[in-house]
């Protein structure tokens, strides 16, 4: 006679406990978090993975003025890991028909074969600098020395 309560009891307890951890939501608990703060939500983080970062970089070379003008014979040279994430740097080389850089047109050239070696910082996607011959800012379209 004294079983039945008890495992009237134990059904009760069992079925609201199945109630409460199995709901339709999820519902997560973190046992190490005070119950005073509060969650926030998880921020997304797109890191852009080598090869895209390696495409961006070989595309903003293409698009450089100098290569651009008179730029041909394109070739990846190699790249180095910088200190954040999704952050490389590629140096190729190419060749131009004409010495100087940027867009020349409607100057006097030397047409002369000139070899340039061009480095492409990427920062998750995004083109930081665009340096030929550690001499010509693409990006700003000037001289650094």
């Amino acid at each position: 006679m004294k079983r039945i309560p008890i495992i009237l009891f134990l059904a009760v307890f069992v079925l609201a406990a199945g109630v409460f951890f199995f709901q339709k939501g999820e519902r997560k608990i973190d046992l190490w978090k005070p119950k005073n703060e509060k969650s926030n939500p998880p921020t997304e983080v797109n890191e852009v993975d080598f090869e895209e970062s390696r495409r961006i970089a070989e595309e903003a070379v293409k698009n450089a003025p100098t290569y651009k003008f008179d730029g041909f014979d394109l070739q990846f040279i190699g790249s180095e890991a910088l200190r954040c994430p999704s952050c490389w740097e590629f140096i190729f080389s190419f060749k131009s028909r004409a010495a100087g850089y940027g867009d020349r047109s409607g100057q006097m050239l030397a047409q002369v074969i000139t070899p340039h070696t061009i480095r492409v910082t990427i920062d998750n996607g995004k083109i930081t600098s665009l340096v030929t011959d550690q001499t010509f800012d693409e990006l700003n379209q000037k001289f650094l020395k």
